[in-house]
């Protein structure tokens, strides 16, 4: 991705409160992608999207912390299909499958989860879209049970764009990467061909499943986006505490979910002003 893209990107994301919409409230692994540390020397200058006042420097999340949450660009072409049926005006189904954080654990309101706000950027960039959310996130689940359950609580709704969310919940093991590929497989042959990001957030101490998953990301080409990539950095400089993020051991409090959601919007922006 070129510097002038990048420019794009930053300007979309500090030209609007991420995730504002008229019904929401609120506004370094071995496999990241070898781009990434361009990127982030190009966006060294970007404004900061998110503060936190106890942080020193305040801003956690500017224009390095985005270009270095992106684990693999992967392949552009089903985003760039679903932000043109959003453009187009054409109503489009988003979901999300994944644990307790999806779920929106230890989140204020629904509003202020990391799905909740993703929901909202999508309502927000596109107004003349009806946009629907089908969250599918369950507590203390895997991806094995997601396998199980994928039909039933996603894919029959028929989504556009989903985010894989089971970096906490799964064990780094073989018949976990295997169960989940199976169900990102499954997810890409539904009918509806719907976009995929894979999630990866993370424990309080760092620690999640991501290195036994991205080997799928790869595989398949999908976009990934991690926590850990994006903040850890921050912890352990000493910028930023870790208690600032979460609400216990596992998940993240409101301003965890927003840093979330922030990669997310990040990567969907960065297929939005792609030349490829």
């Amino acid at each position: 991705m070129n510097g002038k893209i990048m420019k794009g990107i930053i300007a979309s994301l500090a030209g609007m409160t991420l995730i504002a919409c008229a019904g929401c409230g609120g506004g370094g692994g071995s496999g990241v992608d070898s781009k990434t540390s361009a990127q982030a020397t190009q966006v060294s200058n970007s404004p900061c999207f998110i503060s936190d006042p106890t942080a020193s420097p305040a801003c956690i999340v500017d224009g390095k912390v985005l270009a270095r949450s992106i684990v693999q660009y992967g392949d552009d072409s089903r985003l760039k299909a679903v932000l043109a049926k959003a453009q187009s005006g054409q109503p489009i189904v988003i979901g999300a499958i994944g644990g307790s954080i999806t779920q929106g654990a230890w989140a204020t309101t629904a509003q202020n989860t990391y799905v909740g706000r993703v929901f909202g950027w999508w309502q927000a960039s596109f107004p003349q879209s009806q946009v629907t959310l089908i969250n599918a996130g369950i507590g203390k689940t895997n991806s094995k049970y997601g396998n199980q359950r994928v039909q039933r609580d996603l894919l029959q709704y028929n989504p556009d764009f989903v985010i894989i969310e089971f970096a906490n919940n799964d064990a780094p093991t073989p018949d976990f990467q295997e169960s989940y590929r199976q169900l990102a497989q499954t997810i890409m042959n539904a009918p509806s061909h719907p976009a995929v990001i894979m999630l990866f957030t993370m424990a309080r101490d760092g620690s999640n499943s991501e290195d036994n998953q991205i080997p799928i990301g790869k595989e398949l080409n999908l976009p990934m986006v991690a926590l850990r990539e994006a903040v850890y950095p921050e912890e352990q400089s000493g910028q930023l505490n870790p208690i600032d993020i979460t609400a216990d051991e596992i998940h993240p409090n409101d301003l965890g979910h927003q840093i979330i959601a922030q990669i997310v919007a990040y990567r969907i922006l960065s297929a939005q002003h792609s030349t490829n």
